[in-house]
């Protein structure tokens, strides 16, 4: 019974895991990008 339940409690938290590494990263990536952004967009009024 327990090395049965043992995989499947592995894979599930390695799966949360990985699912809140992913939106990390997607949150770390999108905040950059709109920044960038936003830095352009003030840039290009100053200039």
């Amino acid at each position: 019974m327990c090395s049965v339940v043992q995989p499947f409690e592995n894979s599930f938290t390695l799966m949360i895991f990985f699912v809140l590494l992913l939106t990390l990263l997607t949150e770390l990536l999108f905040h950059n990008v709109l920044m960038y952004s936003l830095l352009t967009i003030i840039l290009h009024k100053l200039c």
